[in-house]
Formats: structure tokens, C-alpha cells, sequence
């Protein structure tokens, strides 16, 4: 596997090189600071993850294992995919690049304006690599996804109350009718007739 990882990274490293040069030269988004780098490639159950450091883009870059059958040909380009970490489930783009083939990229960074230097750049992914592979407390998980859904507009109290088990065993008991005399009784009541008694 080792050796299979020094493989990617060099074609990786190629690649975005290749498209820096031929597709990437002169366009005012990419941050002159920043070079190409590959780093933090590693195995992952199976597959090869790491990080892509580009002028324009940082990216964890996922591959398909042929030993797991990955089969990502049937996947249109741009659809969205999501993958579980140990510090949680994290969205994917699948993606295709020419020497590299069909893999799937979850954005980090883009454009790369806000780095000064490309160490920090470095550091950024560095991080963020360690992150991703940090079991988080299952209590941090949660108030992770509240936030996210009440970024997204849900309220807080709905989204506790869906988080609620529900028990499809309790038995439902019949509504009791009221007898006229409850109804005559509730409605005093409503409106503070008390002592109102009926009529023989």
C-alpha cells in the first residue's frame, strides 16, 4: 500500500500542476502564495485519502479501492456522496481528473485568499487531517447537527422534540365522551360560572 500511496501522490502532484499551468495560469482567484502540495495521504478502510493544497483549492481527495468493489463509474460528475469519519459524516463531491480518473473531493478550503503564506496553508490541512480522524464525544456530535440544522432554519424545539424516541408500543385509550351535563360543567367553568348549578 505504501508504495501504491507514493504512486497517487505523484500523480496527484502532476496533475494539479498540469492544470495550474494549462488551465489555472492567470485567473485572479489563485493566491500566488500558495503552491501545489500533497500531503497527509494515507489508507482509510480500505481506500487512500488525503489532502490536495492547490493556488485555488484545498481539497481531501478520496480514491476508489477496487479491493472493496468500488465501482464510481455509475456516479455522475458533481453528485454528492457522504462518507463517515471518525469525527463525524462528511459530504463529498465525485469528481474526475485526467490521469487520475474518478475520485471524490470534499472542499476544505476555496478559494485560498485568506492564507498568507503557503506554511499556513500547510498547517490549515495538517489540522484538519487530525480533526478528521478524532473520534468526537457522541454529546459534541449532536450539538454539532443541531447547529447545522438550525443554521439551516429549523427551530431549536422542533429539532429536540424529532430528536425524541418514539413509542409506537403505547397503547392508545378511547376518548371518553363528556356527557351533556360535563359540557353544560366545562363550559360554566371556561367562563368562571362556578357556582352555576342547572335548572330542574
Amino acid at each position: 500500500m505504501t508504495l501504491e500511496i507514493t504512486e497517487v501522490t505523484s500523480q496527484l502532484d502532476s496533475v494539479f500542476n498540469n492544470i495550474l499551468t494549462n488551465e489555472m495560469a492567470g485567473l485572479p482567484l489563485l493566491n500566488p502564495k500558495i503552491d501545489v502540495e500533497i500531503l497527509e495521504f494515507q489508507e482509510f478502510e480500505g481506500r487512500i485519502i488525503g489532502i490536495v493544497i492547490s493556488p485555488w483549492l484545498m481539497s481531501l481527495i478520496m480514491l476508489p479501492a477496487s479491493q472493496l468493489g468500488d465501482d464510481w463509474s455509475t456516479y455522475e460528475i458533481g453528485q454528492q456522496r457522504v462518507h463517515e469519519f471518525p469525527s463525524g459524516d462528511y459530504k463529498f463531491l465525485v469528481n474526475e481528473f485526467d490521469g487520475i480518473g474518478i475520485c471524490q473531493a470534499h472542499a476544505i478550503h476555496s478559494p485560498m485568499s485568506s492564507f498568507f503564506t503557503h506554511d499556513q496553508a500547510k498547517i490549515t490541512a495538517i489540522k484538519f487531517m487530525k480533526k478528521l480522524m478524532t473520534v468526537v464525544d457522541e454529546d459534541d456530535r449532536l450539538d454539532e447537527k443541531r447547529l447545522e440544522r438550525f443554521i439551516n432554519g429549523e427551530n431549536m424545539d422542533d429539532i429536540k422534540k424529532s430528536e425524541q424516541p418514539q413509542d409506537d408500543t403505547a397503547e392508545t385509550t378511547p376518548e371518553k365522551i363528556a356527557s351533556p351535563a360535563a359540557e353544560i360543567d366545562r363550559r360554566n367553568f371556561l367562563r368562571g360560572r362556578l357556582n352555576d348549578k342547572k335548572q330542574a
